[in-house]
């Protein structure tokens, strides 16, 4: 058993490092502890992780609405607020403030953040 925990903190540590944010990376690893079937190993994956700084219980995933999720997704593909604005009939304004309203939500501060917070938290 410990050397599985050996090898799961490997696996951990290779993980943290190739996620560009260490919080995208421990929210992952929330989500994956809570997939693990066998208790104790998931009692010492949760362990781990505190130990790395983080906290393991898993997030509650933010419920955008339908508008934010609409507007998220065409900017996903790179379209600017005035393009996804026209492809919703929507003014650029309105099209702001569903992308703050969906910013705030997923507790990040940019588009790009936003992006990657939303497809983490399979809200895309």
């Amino acid at each position: 058993m410990d050397d599985d925990v050996a090898v799961v903190a490997g696996q951990m540590a290779r993980d943290i490092a190739a996620v560009p944010t260490t919080r995208a990376a421990l929210a992952e690893l929330a989500v994956l502890i809570g997939d693990v079937p066998d208790p104790d190993l998931r009692t010492r994956m949760a362990r781990l992780c505190q130990a790395i700084g983080g906290s393991c219980e898993r997030a509650v995933a933010p419920v955008l609405a339908p508008r934010e999720q609409d507007v998220l997704r065409i900017a996903a593909v790179g379209a600017t607020n005035v393009e996804i604005a026209a492809q919703l009939g929507l003014s650029p304004q309105t099209v702001k403030a569903y992308m703050r309203a969906a910013m705030r939500k997923l507790g990040v501060h940019n588009r790009t953040a936003a992006l990657h917070a939303a497809r983490l938290a399979n809200a895309l």
